[in-house]
């Protein structure tokens, strides 16, 4: 046997190539020897779905760091750093491989200055669609960082500090600055960090589906009223229906629901459909989350 960790998201990335739908997976040697039962795991569910395409990289890639829209895709620039420290390369070189692999513009995600916030971008960032993303935005924690209720619900989660949230400001600033430069409109959404970046509650970590052709967002809530509720309302904004998930403890061990959350399979839909196959929003058709 061999261990498998909680991350469902990493080992195995669904995505559109070529107007197919297609897997990626991550080469052997580019995983520690701890997740090579994802490994396992994922090279076990690319084999049971014959219509996806598996593409194999010889890069480290976790799923948790790229966010693949329709016609490009993020990446953060801890993924880049660590490709080219490894394969002894340039950044640039990475980047165009990884545009191979995809099939579509990759975009570098960094925080400027700052180190970035979290080692996965989907902790602090949401591709909606090819023009919009959401970022964290301390800040909103900040502004409610009195109330009794959000004070009383911190407490869950290590406690943590004033101090901690105005740390990572200048960081998510800057990821929101490297979006807004490579053209894509920019919205903000709470954060809050603990534990340096061990512990960060995230409302971009999400899962995002159509019911019944109507774009659904599985947002993870942490029980904190006004913070859960000004994040909702974000997504609310972008005509996303909010389905609330709590995720409570899981934010304890440095993840949230996108992290913890694959699709396998969506019932009532033909699985070589890749309008609703690894894209943030599946626009058409009836597509209910059936596994992960």
């Amino acid at each position: 046997s061999r261990p498998l960790s909680a991350w469902a998201r990493d080992r195995y990335t669904p995505f559109c190539r070529d107007g197919a739908p297609a897997i990626l997976l991550p080469g052997p040697r580019t995983v520690p020897t701890s997740w090579h039962g994802d490994l396992v795991v994922a090279e076990t569910l690319g084999s049971r779905h014959p219509q996806h395409r598996l593409v194999r990289s010889g890069l480290s890639i976790e799923g948790g760091d790229l966010l693949i829209g329709q016609k490009l895709a993020l990446v953060g620039e801890g993924t880049i750093q660590a490709n080219v420290v490894r394969l002894g390369t340039d950044a640039e070189a990475v980047r165009k491989e990884l545009t191979h692999i995809l099939g579509r513009r990759v975009i570098v995600v960094d925080a400027g200055e700052s180190d970035a916030p979290h080692d996965h971008i989907d902790m602090t960032v949401h591709l909606v669609d090819d023009r919009t993303a959401l970022v964290g935005d301390p800040r909103a924690s900040l502004a409610v960082w009195d109330d009794q209720g959000v004070h009383k619900a911190l407490s869950d989660y290590g406690a943590p500090t004033r101090a901690e949230q105005q740390s990572v400001v200048a960081a998510y600033d800057g990821l929101a600055r490297s979006l807004r430069r490579h053209g894509l409109r920019v919205l903000r959404v709470p954060a809050v960090h603990g534990r340096g970046s061990d512990v960060v509650l995230s409302w971009t970590n999400a899962v995002v589906d159509a019911v019944d052709g109507q774009p659904t967002v599985y947002l993870p809530n942490y029980g904190l009223p006004s913070l859960d509720v000004a994040a909702a309302r974000v997504w609310r904004s972008l005509g996303i229906q909010v389905v609330p998930i709590p995720v409570g403890a899981a934010a304890l061990e440095g993840g949230a629901l996108r992290c913890l959350t694959n699709v396998i399979r969506r019932r009532h839909v033909d699985p070589t459909r890749c309008d609703v196959i690894g894209t943030p929003i599946a626009k058409r058709g009836s597509s209910h989350l059936e596994g992960d």
